[in-house]
């Protein structure tokens, strides 16, 4: 048995014991080191490192490439431009397995994105913890810091984590530039007078070109020679450009910096912001630095909670140049990056992210700098993250230019506005027990595009186990037809393997060829048809223009016009009308020589016993008759109507029970509203609605017209038991057979019983009159989706008063 294998099991087990110990965390949490280089072996990467700080076996570490982006070195506008981002910003976490500092195994391959000098950022894992005091970190310099990453099981964020100006630096020089006006040049070596220093961003620079107005990727670039000034960094939105040349210039050209491009971030790698340029000026021993840009920030929580704290992420203001005489000034730093991956957050989580503002001059009239590029906020898709408590909120708002006293932007700009991402689908770091990642997993194959109507079904190789999906299913194949990402984490011989793959889609997709939603007949058919000329594909396997339906639901066509690669979709549904269904039964009686009058609404039509149709008919004679209705749908439904004539002699029973019961706490309602004419109890009372509480016969005088009549009721009052019933607060329709249906568990004779369940956006999914209908978790023939709905029940049990109850349930697939 490898013994080291062993002590790691063992520490990941007591570490896994603890976590839900509640800590309060402040100050600096994460260690920095630097790779120096590192190879494969069994299930995993044996490390070499610079030895900045001590390892144990079981501590995550998260490996971070800052940098290595290449660019456009030529002399002109598109210096700075990017190339390729090569592995810049890539990240990846990882178990040490084997510690004897420097050296040390991890328990997966790091791949190519991690070259010599990566950085090495020791994680914190935590159960419950609070944030008691501000958390930061080191800010970024030679390859360490400027990087703050968390891992909880449940993060209170009570104080901020602030990692302002923690990012890539700003150029800075504090030595006589010289006078040299109208210099356009876009690169200088360190140390030339012709620009001032560029801010960093993650493409290195050499000397030979550190200074001048060109940016230097998402680093803003200096003003160049004279006293024009310095460019934003970028962050998730460009900088903004710093400012002209002095105004005592012949030329007064616009040669301030350029400012840092806009870093696009993916869900594989994140940036600091980027440095703001430097402003030219020629006074020894006067600086005109740009701002430092935000720093990155990681939290990694399965519930994140609000309590008060920020994430501080923004980037530093360039340097102003107050009563010092016409200097160039300095551009604001980029925003940083606030990545929350979470399953559930509580409350509001702010992240401020924004870029610095340029500096400004009031001793007359050279570049003011550029503002700072706004900020990226990236946080967990709420397809797979709870949001039903909380919300998140960034603010990544672009820097201000700076200004001359008389607030003149004099040739600066603003720093633009960053970027929001709502989609992320991150892994969470996990060890497994029989050790790493295995090398060259690409079971998933390549990046593919599909069709839009299109699958593709991915799976894991034979023998996986521990297969997580990143739609979190946990079966060996799943099909594909979103565009996105999708990534699958699974282990194999003892290996944890992880592999990705990004689905698009051809041009094709939907079009509207079907018309509108149609109402079918219960019990007709209704015909869909099309005029385009292709080849069909309906959803029923129809292969022509138009088929014939009987049943409600949702119906496709796939129209593939000649010569195209990929069908146009068009849907339509089809709701059933039961029109049929709602037929009434009327049984009245007039009082001879009086006449019935029926009345529909005014949008269906009434075919009457005299042939004449229309909305109102007066019926005079006694009899039976037919009356067929039309909706404005189409929909039939034959209604039956009774009538008789009474006169003097008429008899009418006025009580439905002659002899009756009724709970002593409750009494015997009686309603009598459905009669025309008067009543009068033998307690002289006149009102048609009452309640009984006595145990006695009651006489009620009825008079209507021509009818004068009396009727009698025997009331007598008990005592009366009651029924349970219960209902369940989840269920999962997900076809196991457990727990598929939603059903109230009770042994009540409901008297009436409405319940409904309504989703959290107020439309009712479903309803039922009856205790033994039950929720299958459709709506219109559709799986409603996981979450949170409300129940609304109302029902009234024998010789009891009406009740209602309020509550949710969970449903879960």
């Amino acid at each position: 048995m490898n013994g080291n294998r062993l002590i790691y099991l063992l520490v990941l087990f007591l570490c896994a014991g603890g976590l839900m110990a509640q800590t309060s965390i402040s100050g600096t949490i994460n260690s920095y080191d630097k790779l120096i280089t590192h190879g494969q072996v069994s299930c995993g990467d044996s490390v070499v490192t610079a030895g900045l700080m001590n390892y144990n076996v079981g501590d995550l570490l998260m490996f971070y490439n800052p940098g290595d982006a290449s660019f456009v070195t030529t002399d002109n506008v598109g210096f700075g431009d990017s190339i390729s981002l090569n592995h810049s910003g890539k990240f990846k976490f990882a178990y040490v397995t084997v510690a004897n500092t420097p050296l040390i195994q991890v328990d997966r391959p790091l791949g190519p994105d991690f070259g010599n000098w990566s950085m090495i950022i020791k994680v914190p894992e935590f159960g419950f913890v609070e944030s008691t005091g501000t958390l930061t970190a080191p800010a970024y310099n030679n390859g360490t810091g400027g990087v703050f990453v968390l891992r909880a099981e449940r993060f209170k964020f009570t104080a901020d984590i602030d990692m302002d100006e923690k990012g890539f630096k700003g150029g800075f020089s504090s030595s006589n530039m010289g006078v040299a006006c109208g210099t356009l040049g876009y690169r200088f070596a360190s140390g030339n007078n012709g620009g001032a220093p560029k801010g960093e961003g993650i493409g290195p620079i050499p000397s030979s070109m550190a200074n001048g107005r060109g940016h230097a990727i998402n680093g803003g670039g200096g003003g160049n020679n004279h006293n024009a000034g310095g460019g934003g960094g970028g962050g998730g939105g460009p900088g903004g450009n710093g400012g002209d040349e002095w105004s005592g210039c012949a030329g007064n050209v616009a040669n301030g910096g350029i400012g840092g491009q806009a870093m696009i971030t993916s869900h594989s790698r994140f940036f600091m912001g980027g440095g703001g340029g430097s402003g030219h000026n020629n006074v020894s021993g006067l600086s005109s630095e740009g701002g430092n840009g935000g720093g990155l920030v990681m939290i990694i929580a399965d519930t994140l909670e609000a309590n008060g704290g920020e994430v501080l992420a923004n980037g530093g203001n360039g340097k102003s140049i107050l009563n010092q005489g016409a200097e160039g000034a300095g551009g604001g730093g980029g925003g940083g990056t606030s990545v929350l991956s979470f399953k559930m957050v509580v409350g509001m989580i702010v992240s401020r992210i924004e870029g610095g503002d340029g500096g400004s001059i009031n001793g007359g009239q050279a570049g003011p700098g550029g503002g700072g590029g706004g900020g990226h906020l990236c946080v967990s898709d709420p397809t797979i993250a709870n949001y039903s408590a909380g919300q998140v909120q960034g603010f990544q708002f672009g820097g201000d230019h700076g200004s001359l006293n008389n607030g003149s932007a004099y040739g600066s700009t603003d720093g633009t506005m960053g970027s929001f991402d709502i989609t992320l689908n991150m892994p969470f770091p996990s060890p497994l027990g029989g050790g790493g990642a295995g090398a060259g997993a690409n079971v998933l194959g390549n990046d593919t595009t599909i069709c839009s109507v299109d699958s593709i079904l991915l799976s894991a190789p034979a023998g996986a186990m521990s297969i997580l999906w990143s739609t979190g299913d946990t079966v060996a194949s799943i099909y594909a037809s979103n565009v996105g990402w999708y990534w699958l984490q699974y282990t194999l011989g003892g290996c944890l393997f992880i592999d990705s793959m990004n689905l698009k889609h051809f041009a094709g997709g939907s079009g509207t060829f079907l018309g509108p939603d149609q109402t079918l007949c219960q019990g007709g058919t209704l015909s869909l048809s099309t005029s385009i000329n292709g080849t069909y594909l309906w959803s029923t396997g129809g292969t022509t223009n138009s088929i014939t339906v009987s049943s409600p639901g949702w119906y496709w066509l796939d129209i593939t016009l000649n010569g195209a690669r990929c069908p146009v979709r068009d849907s339509i549904f089809i709701d059933e009308d039961d029109f049929h269904t709602t037929a009434t039964g009327v049984d009245t009686t007039i009082c001879a020589g009086d006449v019935y009058q029926r009345i529909y609404p005014p949008q269906w039509l009434a075919f009457w016993p005299d042939g004449t149709s229309g909305q109102q008919f007066n019926f005079s004679a006694s009899g039976n008759y037919l009356i067929r209705v039309e909706n404005e749908n189409g929909c039939e439904r034959f209604d039956t109507l009774e009538i008789s004539t009474f006169g003097l002699d008429s008899v009418v029973e006025v009580f439905e029970e002659v002899d009756t019961i009724a709970c002593a706490t409750v009494g015997y309602p009686v309603d009598l509203s459905f009669l025309n004419g008067s009543v009068l109890w033998d307690d002289g009372r006149t009102s048609k609605i009452r309640t009984l509480f006595q145990n006695r016969r009651y006489i009620v005088t009825y008079e209507e017209g021509c009818l004068s009549t009396k009727d009698t009721l025997y009331l007598e009052i008990i005592d009366c038991d009651t029924c349970g019933f219960a209902l369940p607060d989840a269920f999962s329709p997900n076809g196991d057979g457990l727990n598929d249906q939603y059903l109230i568990k009770s042994d009540c004779e409901f008297e009436y019983y409405q319940l409904y369940i309504i989703d959290r956006w107020g439309e009712v999914v479903f309803e039922s009159q009856s205790a033994l209908d039950t929720w299958d978790g459709t709506f219109k023939g559709k799986d409603c989706s996981q979450g949170v709905y409300i129940y609304d029940l109302r029902y009234r049990l024998p010789y009891k008063q009406q009740k209602r109850i309020q509550g949710s349930l969970f449903l879960r697939h």
